[in-house]
């Protein structure tokens, strides 16, 4: 692209394209994953611009993006239950890693739309075991109730997802996941 910069934004972040969010259920297309690499300064505007890199988490390549920081607003994070019955899905975890745990960043499949806001806490659950019996000649499958795994704290919120901060679970949280109201 060649967009004109203007020295109106200072600071930037670049980002790289990423995979797409894919709603397990519906399997609609949620939104675009934007894989954070750095900071970015503006030092000379116009075409083409000019940027001194101020931070960054990896390599950044030709195709990359820019997009101007968002103002640094301070939040009142009010840790609570939503009022309303609210169950989601895991998409994905923070860095594409397959397990996650205390401390891990992963996705939500609901956000503004579904009634999540920022600050509600979740109940994450394990999924329930399929068991298979075999008895005397008899077979008989039994699907187990999912069991709690631990909380999760929701931070930031979109329209149709959202991103939250696991604080405890008692096994790994992994993709498909679900996380409800508690």
């Amino acid at each position: 692209y060649t967009t004109e910069v203007t020295a109106q934004h200072k600071v930037w972040q670049v980002f790289r394209p990423g995979k797409a969010l894919l709603d397990p259920d519906t399997k609609e297309t949620l939104g675009h994953e934007a894989v954070f690499l750095g900071t970015a300064r503006l030092t000379r505007g116009g075409v083409p611009s000019s940027f001194l890199m101020l931070t960054s988490k990896q390599e950044i390549t030709r195709d990359d993006r820019l997009l101007a920081a968002p103002r640094q607003d301070i939040s009142s994070y009010v840790p609570r239950p939503p009022a309303k019955m609210i169950k989601a899905k895991v998409l994905a975890m923070y860095d594409g890693v397959s397990f996650g745990g205390p401390q891990s960043v992963i996705t939500l499949n609901r956000g503004k739309a579904d009634g999540l806001e920022l600050g509600h806490v979740l109940a994450a659950d394990v999924a329930g075991a399929e068991v298979r019996n075999r008895y005397k000649g008899e077979k008989t499958d039994y699907q187990l109730p999912d069991a709690r795994n631990g909380l999760v704290f929701v931070f930031r919120v979109f329209d149709r997802i959202s991103y939250a901060l696991v604080m405890n679970a008692t096994q790994p949280i992994v993709v498909g996941d679900t996380v409800r109201t508690p």
